[in-house]
């Protein structure tokens, strides 16, 4: 039972070091996307991202903090 139990913690351990770096990525792309809109805007007019990039920077933060919550972008 001791082996099945480090297993599980075992485990625990991989998903919160995977959440952490998917949430890492999230906040990447939302970086990407928001000077993207910034040079947009200064080339141009505002390509319209700022909803998208809430949303990244939303559930990056909410992936970091172990917050898990069930969230799709309406199309």
């Amino acid at each position: 039972m001791a082996y099945k139990a480090e297993s599980f913690i075992s485990d625990l351990d991989k998903v919160a070091k995977a959440r952490q770096e998917f949430s890492g990525y999230l906040n990447a792309i939302a970086n990407t996307l928001t000077q993207v809109e910034q040079e947009g805007e200064t080339a141009s007019a505002k390509l319209g991202l700022e909803s998208a990039i809430e949303d990244l920077e939303l559930v990056s933060r909410n992936l970091g903090e172990s917050v898990f919550r069930c969230w799709c972008w309406a199309t």
